[in-house]
């Protein structure tokens, strides 16, 4: 290692410790992207690498060559790199390169609609219909193939920002199935793009405006009937709110817990099913969805007390 620069050899140690933070960057949010969008996020994480990229650099231009080249070899295993020993020597470093990894923004927080993942619109205007996955995403301006909605869903409680774009997903999602009488619960059910049109028609929700022109030219809908939308409604009487929300996420995250094993974000899908069957069984019934999120929400709240 002797043959590399110095300052070459500190970035190449820097760059191993980062990650997948290397490849990160801010998704560009299109004009016209539809429901909340929180690009201070995006900024403020911004910051946050930059800072600790310098901070890194700053405690390895103190160490002496020897030490830079046997004591930061290319391992993520703590024993072996100090960087990501969060009880070591940089403890205080490790950390904070640990929460930045936990912590990346999904690309969504800035806005639904980035250049990204933005919908093909030469590929989707030739279909006829949709599966109602698929047209909840069109509508939001995200392209099918790029983004999957379950594993979206997923994505709960990671940050208040996120959960409120989740939310305007799911809301648009259910007012788009009880629209066409379709069932919420059955996300390859079939949708048409005509049916779609028509109900869009009717200004109940807005949804991506190339989107939109492109239902307009290729699905031109013929006066008639028109189907009767159930409206997107308000989501105040489903979830709560902020404290509330993380107070009763906490709640059920204990229970799940102690009850029904609930030992990371791998068993979140099989807790939050067995907690729903148990609650039909006694006919106390709530969502899946729901369920899921506040366990994660949970666990999320969890690994930020933990000590590390």
């Amino acid at each position: 290692m002797q043959n590399v620069p110095r300052e070459l050899r500190i970035e190449q140690i820097i760059d191993h410790a980062f990650e997948d933070l290397n490849d990160w960057a801010r998704p560009n949010v299109m004009e016209g992207s539809i429901g909340l969008g929180f690009p201070e996020v995006f900024v403020d994480f911004e910051k946050t690498l930059c800072e600790l990229r310098d901070d890194i650099r700053g405690i390895l231009q103190k160490v002496e060559d020897k030490e830079l080249d046997l004591g930061f070899p290319p391992s993520t295993t703590p024993n072996f790199n100090p960087l990501f020993d969060r009880k070591g020597l940089f403890s205080a470093i490790a950390k904070r390169l640990h929460r930045a990894k936990r912590d990346m923004p999904p690309d969504f927080v800035g806005g639904w609609a980035i250049k990204e993942a933005q919908v093909d619109l030469s590929y989707w205007r030739t279909f006829q219909t949709y599966s109602l996955h698929q047209a909840a995403l069109l509508c939001v301006g995200r392209d099918p193939r790029k983004t999957s909605f379950d594993p979206l869903m997923e994505k709960y409680g990671r940050s208040p920002q996120a959960d409120e774009l989740l939310y305007f997903l799911e809301d648009l999602y259910e007012a788009l199935a009880n629209g066409l009488g379709l069932d919420p619960e059955d996300g390859e059910t079939t949708v048409n793009a005509q049916a779609l049109l028509n109900w869009v028609n009717m200004k109940t929700v807005m949804i991506d405006p190339r989107f939109r022109r492109m239902l307009k030219v290729y699905h031109p809908v013929s006066s008639g009937p028109t189907v009767s939308p159930q409206g997107l409604k308000a989501r105040e009487d489903k979830r709560p709110h902020g404290r509330t929300f993380q107070a009763h996420a906490r709640i059920l995250g204990a229970v799940a817990t102690a009850k029904y094993g609930l030992d990371g974000t791998s068993s979140v899908g099989r807790v939050a099913r067995e907690m729903v069957h148990h609650g039909d069984l006694i006919g106390l019934g709530f969502d899946l969805k729901t369920v899921r999120g506040l366990l994660c929400s949970a666990l999320d709240q969890l690994a930020r007390e933990k000590p590390f």
